[in-house]
């Protein structure tokens, strides 16, 4: 999900978003992502549960939602099912997966700005490491936070 707000200050048409929010007076005033950045907020996991503690981590029988590469999650070749593991490793999975196939390979991966063309593969780094086939070796998602921070201090934004 994303807040516009700060791109489109006088608000637009929620159908027809390069018109104004009447839909009469004309065409919405709006900032490119670059002078006016929206804020992002990745939403609807789906299926979710809560932990009081993660010392010792939770051990659950996967949770299959839309994304069906997570890797622990993988039937193993005797057909029983995958064995319980820890979540949150799976999570970091499947935010990293989102990044790599909505904002880099996909069709976020564009964004055509003031005539130049930008791409998102400042992150392809992260989002490889989040989505390493052994969960140990992906970062946890503080981790993942404070990389990216260090990712978006070096762009020229």
């Amino acid at each position: 999900m994303m807040d516009g707000s700060k791109m489109f200050p006088n608000k637009y048409h929620p159908q027809h978003p390069k018109l104004n929010r009447d839909f009469y007076s004309g065409r919405a005033k709006f900032y490119t992502r670059t002078r006016k950045p929206p804020k992002y907020y990745i939403i609807d996991f789906g299926l979710s549960r809560g932990y009081v503690t993660r010392n010792p981590p939770p051990l659950e029988p996967p949770i299959l939602g839309g994304d069906k590469t997570v890797p622990e999650f993988e039937f193993p070749e005797d057909g029983a099912p995958p064995k319980p593991c820890d979540p949150f490793p799976a999570d970091v999975y499947y935010l990293g997966n989102m990044i790599l196939q909505d904002f880099i390979e996909g069709y976020l991966s564009l964004d055509y700005t003031n005539g130049r063309l930008y791409r998102s593969e400042f992150m392809i780094g992260l989002a490889e490491d989040m989505v390493a086939k052994d969960p140990e070796k992906r970062p946890t998602m503080n981790e993942v936070v404070e990389c990216f921070a260090k990712i978006r201090k070096r762009l020229n934004f």
